[in-house]
């Protein structure tokens, strides 16, 4: 069991389209969670990391399928698109 101060982050491997992450996120708000890795699918949804991300509160960390610095820099605004936070 993890204690009150241990921060824990949901690589979710895009596992989910926005829809069932939406309700998905009420599930978890309980864990206080420090962000979601990866949450929809196709990690390419921009504008739908951006509403998940308004709506959900959680910081979403994505970036491992950016291959173009034009992708890279849309997802700036949106999410920490990098390896490590």
């Amino acid at each position: 069991m993890a204690g009150p101060d241990v921060e824990l982050t949901l690589d979710m491997n895009c596992a989910w389209t926005l829809y069932e992450e939406r309700k998905k996120v009420e599930e978890l708000r309980e864990f206080r969670l420090k962000c979601f890795e990866e949450p929809i699918s196709p990690p390419e949804n921009y504008d739908g990391l951006a509403q998940l991300r308004r709506v959900c509160g959680i910081p979403i960390a994505v970036g491992e399928n950016v291959s173009t610095l034009m992708d890279f820099e849309r997802l700036v605004p949106v999410a920490n698109p990098g390896g490590a936070f």
